[in-house]
């Protein structure tokens, strides 16, 4: 009776072990780093927590605090901890103080009113007659960063308090899967996932039609403004024209096109989804999305903020014409 007492004891020793060895090994980890370069898979389990893990919750709205009281100095160092507990708690690797460069990043005060903004005029033009296709390096569609969206809101007569007469102004507004930089992916992700509310990258860039003859007389790779709803700063929205920046590359260039082929090719340069009318990859092979394979929906940049972000804006603004 004894001995076979002891026998059961070493057996379910035995199967304790085995059951720690699979929960802790190296395998299972590399494993579920892997997954989660799904950014799906990373996104549902940093939602998950947020939702039902109160100190990764707790963590996540101090780093946002840091970031978005602009009135308060930032702490880095504060910032770096707050972001090491997150990546912890998703089962990712810690980073150095060294090599954590995040920080606020184009949020700035603006305790103003939000603008009211007028609605988007939605017959005034066919968009199918202005742009022909959206081109990706396919690596990058592989990479799982492909289009998901197009938002387009037309100006007649007024563009931001601007008057504009005898032109029509159409805001495009991108929305990729992901956003996929070379050195820091995943943890590049968590990132955006806390500053952003979204693991989506969003462009918008701008053309502006001869209203009589419906020409394109430029394309305005130019920035804009959105206005944060929680909290009083605004967020300057960088130039996505991508001069000759290359797919390993990233840029945030301020770029007018004039004197336009029609209807336009839209090509996307960089990894960071910075955008021209020039093909800077010629050898790079591509995927071209027509309007028939894109979701169109009628917006600006701050509908597609609030459709993706878990962070919500309440208005935008521009700093000048295109």
């Amino acid at each position: 009776m004894k001995k076979a007492y002891i026998v059961l004891l070493l057996v379910l020793s035995l199967a304790i072990a085995l059951a720690l060895l699979n929960v802790f090994s190296p395998q299972r980890n590399i494993q579920e780093i892997s997954d989660l370069k799904d950014s799906r898979v990373l996104k549902e389990k940093f939602f998950f927590l947020y939702e039902n893990d109160p100190e990764f919750k707790k963590s996540v709205d101090r780093l946002r605090e840091l970031l978005f009281n602009t009135l308060e100095e930032y702490n880095k160092t504060e910032a770096w901890i707050l972001f090491n507990s997150i990546l912890k708690k998703l089962g990712l690797p810690e980073v150095e103080l060294g090599d954590f460069k995040y920080g606020r990043g184009g949020l700035i005060p603006s305790p103003e009113p939000p603008l009211k903004l007028k609605p988007c005029c939605e017959n005034c033009v066919n968009l199918s007659r202005i742009v022909k296709a959206i081109v990706i390096p396919r690596r990058d569609l592989e990479g799982g960063n492909g289009l998901k969206a197009l938002y387009v809101c037309a100006y007649k007569g007024d563009f931001y308090g601007y008057p504009i007469s005898e032109r029509i102004i159409l805001e495009v507004t991108l929305v990729f899967s992901d956003e996929d930089s070379p050195s820091h992916d995943v943890e590049y992700d968590v990132w955006r996932l806390i500053a952003w509310g979204r693991v989506e990258d969003i462009e918008t860039f701008f053309i502006v039609l001869d209203e009589e003859t419906g020409e394109i007389e430029k394309v305005s790779f130019r920035g804009l403004v959105i206005k944060m709803a929680d909290w009083p700063n605004e967020r300057r929205i960088s130039p996505i024209g991508s001069g000759g920046a290359a797919f390993v590359s990233a840029a945030h260039e301020l770029t007018v096109f004039q004197d336009v082929e029609e209807p336009l090719i839209i090509y996307v340069n960089a990894w960071n989804h910075a955008l021209s009318l020039k093909d800077n990859n010629v050898f790079l092979d591509k995927y071209f999305y027509s309007l028939e394979n894109i979701e169109i929906r009628v917006g600006r940049r701050i509908d597609a903020e609030n459709d993706y972000s878990m962070l919500k804006y309440s208005s935008q603004n521009v700093q000048s014409l295109p």
